[in-house]
């Protein structure tokens, strides 16, 4: 029979888009080039609590007092300080908003989204390349030291403000790029062969790999020892993109694991519960692995499943 430790199951998802509206729509206020931006980044707080109470709104019965918070980011501050660059460059101090940090900042979006959701648990704020899978591994610890019998696990970001500089000054305007954010509601499963009705899919606990040992036996192993998983129940493999990955290990371990589909996705701080998220929903027989990597070379890997691939 499977064995998962530290098996955590997914209750309910969210994915939302944060809005970012045209310049168009301010024209009448004889606002400059970068009033689409500004307003987006004030609406970010709003929007991403609005993603996570959508996800618990979508839950049976609520989701109780002892619950946790957790939100990663990666791009962090780095939207705002590219904005604030251009401005500068092309409106001069004029045109810079003094408060606009504040929006962006990511303990701020944390603490909106805890507020608007009554949480009085718990909270973390995670920066970084797999700020999303740091964000789950702080829920899922929680979990599992019995600190809560709910955790909230959750990502935004925007993509980066991408600008050609000239020599004395910007050659492409800035603008403005949707961002979105992901939300996921997580608990221990009921035991072993029970219902699986309520959930949409079922997750293990992330495994840190060192950047010496990303080797395809390191990597294969935590299927078959660590998580009890038939090497040959893997359908496919989703790898996060980053400037040290290990591409040979991930294929030789694809390989090991005989799966031939291997995804290659874009570095982004909300990758992994995004790929987590849309599996669970269109794939619920499958399993797959979802590795991180880290521009160090070391790498998260979690192992998922669909809710009825579980319950087989």
């Amino acid at each position: 029979m499977t064995v998962w430790p530290d098996l955590y199951r997914v209750r309910a998802a969210s994915a939302c888009e944060i809005p970012s509206p045209s310049e168009g729509a301010h024209a009448h206020e004889s606002l400059d080039q970068y009033q689409a931006q500004r307003q987006t980044i004030r609406q970010l707080p709003q929007a991403v609590a609005a993603c996570a109470s959508a996800a618990c709104q979508s839950m049976a019965g609520g989701i109780g007092d002892r619950v946790t918070l957790s939100m990663g980011t990666l791009h962090g501050t780095r939207y705002v300080g590219q904005l604030m660059s251009l401005i500068l460059q092309t409106s001069g101090m004029s045109g810079l908003d003094p408060l606009l940090f504040v929006y962006y900042s990511p303990q701020v979006v944390t603490a909106v989204v805890s507020q608007g959701l009554g949480i009085s648990g718990e909270t973390c704020t995670l920066v970084g390349e797999t700020a999303d899978l740091q964000a789950f591994q702080a829920g899922t610890r929680l979990l599992f030291l019995g600190r809560s019998d709910l955790a909230i696990v959750g990502a935004w970001d925007f993509p980066e403000l991408i600008v050609e500089y000239g020599c004395e000054e910007v050659s492409s305007p800035a603008i403005a790029i949707p961002g979105t954010s992901q939300i996921l509601i997580i608990d221990r499963p009921p035991p072993l062969g029970s219902t699986a009705e309520d959930a949409v899919g079922y997750t293990s606990r992330p495994r840190w790999i060192a950047p010496n040992d990303v080797t395809a036996t390191a990597i294969s192993s935590l299927v078959k020892n660590e998580w009890g998983m038939p090497l040959d129940t893997i359908t496919e493999v989703y790898v996060q993109h980053s400037l040290g990955i290990n591409m040979s290990a991930v294929i030789k371990a694809c390989e090991h694991l005989g799966c031939s589909e291997i995804n290659v996705c874009s570095q982004s701080g909300l990758h992994a519960l995004g790929t987590m998220k849309n599996l669970m929903e269109t794939e619920p027989c499958g399993r797959w692995l979802i590795i991180s990597e880290r521009a160090d070379g070391g790498c998260l890997i979690t192992l998922n499943t669909g809710r009825e691939a579980f319950k087989r």
